[in-house]
């Protein structure tokens, strides 16, 4: 039998983040698979929070630190 990773809930708090200007991936996929109608996130039952990281990209980590 092969696993699904897809197929459980997360157990833990999640934190999603994403850039801002990311031009692969509108950021607004966050909002609309990750949520239901009373805006509760049935696959992270612990929450989901999900943060726009400003001028960064589909890359996080080659933006520069602000100190």
């Amino acid at each position: 039998m092969e696993h699904d990773p897809f197929a459980g809930k997360v157990a833990v708090p999640t934190l999603a983040l994403t850039g801002a200007e990311d031009g692969c991936l509108d950021t607004r996929v966050y909002d609309i698979t990750m949520k239901t109608t009373d805006g509760t996130h049935p696959l992270f039952p612990r929450g989901l929070e999900v943060r726009r990281v400003e001028g960064a990209g589909h890359f996080l980590h080659q933006v520069g630190c602000a100190g």
